[in-house]
């Protein structure tokens, strides 16, 4: 890319700004969702960086509609107190 068009590095995040950006106390919890394969990451020497499009997707999915436990029945219909 161009200057005009940013880097490629300008639309990447270290796991610690991942972490950041989605409420979590440290990168270790970035790493373990790379392993589960719930985001993408490039690896840079040592280093794992995810792409920013990567997060917000993510993000987008956590704060989706949560499924109903218990859709079409009332408490206690289903044989369960």
């Amino acid at each position: 890319m161009d200057a005009t068009n940013g880097t490629i590095e300008d639309d990447l995040l270290t796991t610690a700004e991942v972490a950041e950006r989605l409420g979590y106390a440290n990168a270790a919890r970035v790493r373990h969702l790379i392993a589960e394969g719930r985001l993408r990451c490039v690896k840079r020497g040592r280093d794992l960086f995810v792409p920013v499009e990567d997060v917000e997707r993510f993000t987008r999915r956590k704060r989706g509609p949560k499924p109903r436990r218990d859709a079409g029945h009332a408490p206690g219909e289903n044989g369960h107190a």
